[in-house]
């Protein structure tokens, strides 16, 4: 009798008196006893020391990426985990998320005075348009919080 059967048909299987069994057996030769109690030889790693390996690979990437432009910025590439599923298209949610900033901005009177932000910006190259030929392609857009700092007057 299959063992999937009987799991799956549990309730048909009052009636019959049988049971299953399983059972697996891995012969390492190789393999010492006192490794056996050691967790990572089954795969399962500290997560700590995971932690540290992931910041220590993210520390290698960017060293071995980082390049000063010829304007002087420096640039690098961001550390990507391996194995890591795509992130989704989520244009509908981000045009809810600018049109609720900007209506805030607007009751705030802030949107032009933040707009320039955006443009000051744009002319450093800090930033830059995307292109009509992109603007259409499935990309994953980043949750943007405005932040308005006040101007502070030193009295002295």
């Amino acid at each position: 009798m299959d063992c999937f059967w009987k799991k799956r048909y549990a309730r048909d299987l009052r009636q019959f008196n049988t049971a299953c069994h399983t059972h697996t057996s891995l012969l390492n030769k190789e393999t010492l006893i006192s490794d056996l109690r050691s967790l990572d030889a089954l795969g399962i790693l500290n997560p700590s020391e995971k932690k540290n390996k992931l910041q220590e690979e993210a520390r290698d990437n960017f060293l071995s990426t980082i390049k000063v432009n010829e304007e002087g910025r420096f640039r690098v590439s961001l550390p990507w985990l391996d194995n890591h599923l795509p992130l989704k298209d989520n244009h509908d949610l981000a045009v809810k998320r600018l049109d609720s900033t900007v209506k805030r901005l607007k009751a705030e009177k802030l949107y032009d005075a933040y707009g320039e932000v955006f443009n000051e910006w744009k002319r450093e190259g800090i930033i830059e348009e995307v292109p009509k030929s992109e603007i259409d392609l499935p990309c994953h857009y980043l949750p943007h919080r405005h932040v308005v700092k006040q101007k502070h007057y030193n009295t002295n």
